[in-house]
């Protein structure tokens, strides 16, 4: 039997390799949380059909004897150290010889089952094995799958003080094989004939050594003595795993259970994947325990996503064609939150989420999950993926249709959003949330009743009009993109935010008298009335909601809820610069008000009913989009 040992080869008069190797440094930043992303996409791209995906993490201690050539490692780094040329390069394996001079060295096994394997051991290019162990920047996979700039498998070598990473696997042909890889630097082999210096590649391998290659061993490495592998996949041993992750189990175990709920919680709750984390395990029956002991260390937006799941949410399908092509759908789920991120998880269909895209409807609370169908969607989608895969970027592959595919999805997320918005307009609906700061007997005057247990639903449901609602009148609109709307100038609780010129009743600028009138002539709709002998007031409403339907027409959509009722009111409408300073609009036409009359920037007359939502669509001048306010005026006496 062939024996394994180290081997760095010579790089033939080529280029000498430092320290700082970009397929390692691309994960140092955060290296626990791209290892767990990485592995897990792999495991998830090599599933066997119809099974669910296993990745187990497993950390342990091996003793010195047992590390695969550690006496040949140890010598190889002290070589490296020798020819450094920097003081960073000369501590780093300083350190490295350290930890390999140590009793016990601490591991990391990662591996998976009812996977495929790494297939073609015994081939030389082009093969699971190859591609993972014996190459940079190169990969194989197509499709739906992901993973295709070959850089991932940085991220293990991230992880070790000794930048030494070693494979094990059985394959689901019944192959077996074993190496080891380490990515150091280039160091000084020896002497040609001619006197000049024999200087090593920085990537070595320990594997059996033949004259012109080095080749894995035809067994599987058995590391871990704990674990014995009887089914196809793959082993992953990080080999001296830096201390700053070592040294804290809780926080090592925390990290990775936040990275795969974070970006794989679809796979999971689908019963596509399960991950163990030394002895905790996550499944789709143990989301709900995992959750509740992780909950300080996870994201908001991973423990939004569970409890929009973990509900009977209506999904949505929302077709994506290319000109006038179906190439494939999002499946898209809403839910109305009153602490909602404002939020849409973008998901593969393998179940990994690459974005939470932000900016499709600022104003109204919720949390959202939208998850790409269809192979040719998804293989678009996959060519425009960064290497961190965590965003889409257009410059990538035929820039021009990608950025109009990706504003196409865009648009369409917000259409749905406007319209489950006007739908929350029209009724009133308990925001998820939001039931268990409302008492549960709000009749005045009678005595408090015993607090009962109520429960959050996300339906309509009516509220007594004894609820003291505070609302403004402003509404104060943002629109760089179709379909986002307004921010009101009030805090979370409904008062109006200090330094807005809405305090009260008033209307800036003119004369107070002190119950909201104000003087007639100041604040007129129609030019010349004669309605001195009535009061104006400015009207409040409990909801206020302004959003561009068309920008190419610069039409409006304004819809609001009175607190009182007028039975003839009108609208003033004004541009908002940044500095607060205000121009009045020249409205064009308007929809939703019965024979109209329009005098510059106001429009009249329109009935109002107390908690009646109304909505109205506005034609302005311009091109632009703007920030606006708009006020509602009644006549009153």
């Amino acid at each position: 039997m062939a024996i394994s040992k180290w081997c760095f080869p010579s790089n033939s008069g080529g280029d000498e390799q430092g320290l700082n190797n970009s397929l390692i440094e691309t994960f140092n930043d955060s290296p626990i949380k791209s290892l767990a992303r990485e592995i897990v996409q792999n495991s998830l791209d090599a599933a066997l059909t119809g099974k669910q995906a296993i990745v187990e993490f497993k950390s342990f201690s091996l003793i010195r004897d047992a590390f695969p050539g550690c006496d040949e490692l140890s010598n190889i780094m002290a070589k490296c150290q020798e020819f450094a040329r920097n003081e960073k390069t000369v501590k780093f394996f300083e350190d490295a010889k350290k930890v390999l001079a140590s009793d016990k060295i601490h591991f990391l096994r990662i591996s998976d089952f009812n996977t495929k394997g790494l297939r073609g051991s015994d081939k030389e290019r082009g093969t699971d094995w190859s591609n993972l162990v014996r190459s940079t920047g190169s990969s194989d996979k197509n499709g739906e799958k992901g993973g295709s700039f070959g850089i991932g498998k940085g991220a293990p070598f991230a992880c070790s003080a000794l930048r030494t990473v070693f494979y094990s696997t059985l394959d689901c042909e019944g192959k077996k094989a074993s190496q080891g890889v380490s990515r150091l630097t280039s160091f000084k082999l020896g002497k040609f004939e001619d006197g000049s210096d024999d200087i090593a590649q920085g990537v070595g391998y320990f594997g059996i050594q033949e004259p012109h290659k080095i080749l894995p061993n035809n067994e599987m490495l058995v590391l871990d003595e704990s674990f014995k592998r009887e089914t196809s996949g793959t082993d992953i041993y990080i080999a001296g795993l830096r201390e700053n992750i070592y040294q804290d189990t809780n926080e090592l175990q925390a990290t990775i259970i936040n990275e795969v709920l974070d970006g794989f919680i679809m796979a999971i709750w689908n019963e596509k994947l399960e991950v163990r984390v030394n002895s905790f395990v996550i499944n789709k029956s143990t989301l709900p325990t995992i959750i509740e002991k992780f909950k300080d260390k996870l994201s908001s937006s991973t423990i939004m996503n569970f409890e929009l799941l973990s509900k009977d949410v209506q999904w949505e399908t929302i077709d994506i064609s290319i000109a006038n092509v179906k190439i494939g759908s999002l499946k898209l789920a809403i839910s109305l939150r009153h602490d909602g991120n404002n939020k849409i998880s973008m998901i593969r269909s393998t179940g990994m989420k690459i974005l939470d895209k932000d900016k499709l409807c600022p104003t109204m609370r919720f949390v959202g999950i939208a998850v790409v169908e269809g192979k040719v969607l998804n293989e678009r989608l996959i060519k425009l993926e960064n290497p961190s895969h965590n965003k889409w970027e257009p410059k990538r592959f035929d820039p021009a249709t990608s950025q109009k595919l990706l504003n196409t999805m865009y648009d369409l997320i917000k259409d749905k959003l406007n319209e489950f918005a006007e739908k929350t307009f029209s009724s009133t609906v308990d925001i998820e949330g939001a039931g268990e700061f409302l008492p549960d007997d709000i009749s005045a005057g009678e005595e408090k009743q015993p607090t009962k247990k109520t429960e959050v639903i996300n339906r309509i449901v009516n509220i007594e009009k004894k609820v003291k609602t505070k609302v403004d009148s402003v509404a104060n609109l943002s629109t760089f993109e179709i379909g986002e709307d307004l921010r009101e100038k009030v805090d979370s609780e409904g008062n109006i935010i200090e330094g807005t010129d809405e305090e009260g009743f008033m209307h800036h600028g003119g004369k107070s008298h002190g119950d909201g009138e104000r003087d007639p002539e100041e604040v007129s709709f129609e030019e010349g009335d004669g309605n001195t002998g009535k009061k104006v007031v400015l009207v409040k409403a409990k909801h206020f909601r302004i959003f561009c339907i068309d920008k190419k027409n610069q039409f409006y959509r304004l819809i609001f809820t009175p607190n009182e009722s007028s039975k003839k009111a009108y609208l003033a409408i004004n541009k908002v610069a940044e500095l607060s300073e205000k121009e009045a609009v020249k409205i064009l036409s308007v929809k939703g008000i019965d024979n109209p009359t329009i005098i510059k920037n106001k429009v009249g007359y329109v009935e109002l009913e107390e908690g009646l939502t109304k909505s109205i669509d506005v034609q302005i001048e311009g091109q632009d989009y703007c920030s606006m306010e708009v006020k509602i005026y009644a006549y009153k006496g």
